[in-house]
């Protein structure tokens, strides 16, 4: 009687451990189709965004910016050149009135990536300024802003009919790298 009782007991572990596994089995079915119907939707919204812009599915789809971070040139006065060049241009470009520009190294001595600092004064209005800040910080060779100052243009001294102009003091680093 106890054999049997042994061999009962055996039989319900067994089918207790069959019905564990047939109910993980059937669960895990269930999520792989969960996550088949969730990677479907995707694919379907990377379409269309690739259909809408082709730039943002890029970056959705993970493919890293292609762009050249660092300033071009072969030299790092050439770059410092260039550098100035394109910051004039996206001032001048956004409606901007230059006063003065500056542009200097500020890394010291054998370092391969060197720090090109940009300084340009401008008068512009507001909507000006926000497109040349975006420009700047989005823009290839990377931009990066280190000092802003703005101030009505009337506290400078100057007049102006618009009371919407700024004078600002914009300070903006790159790096060239040394070509090995």
């Amino acid at each position: 009687m106890v054999a049997i009782k042994d061999h009962l007991r055996e039989l319900g572990l067994f089918a207790g451990l069959i019905a564990v596994t047939l109910t993980s089995l059937v669960w895990a079915f269930s999520t792989m189709g969960g996550l088949a119907t969730e990677r479907n939707a995707r694919a379907e919204l990377l379409d269309t965004l690739k259909r809408i812009d082709p730039k943002a599915s890029a970056a959705s789809a993970g493919i890293f910016d292609q762009r050249d971070p660092y300033l071009a040139g072969e030299s790092e006065t050439i770059a410092a050149a260039g550098f100035q060049t394109r910051v004039r241009g996206l001032v001048e470009n956004a409606g901007g009135t230059i006063f003065s520009t500056q542009a200097q190294s500020r890394s010291e001595g054998d370092e391969v990536e060197r720090k090109i600092e940009v300084q340009v004064v401008f008068e512009t209005t507001v909507e000006a300024l926000q497109t040349v800040l975006h420009e700047v910080e989005t823009g290839a060779p990377y931009g990066f802003v280190d000092d802003l100052s703005v101030l009505p243009a009337a506290q400078v001294g100057e007049t102006s009919n618009d009371d919407r102009m700024l004078r600002v003091t914009l300070s903006v680093t790159s790096f060239w790298r040394r070509p090995a």
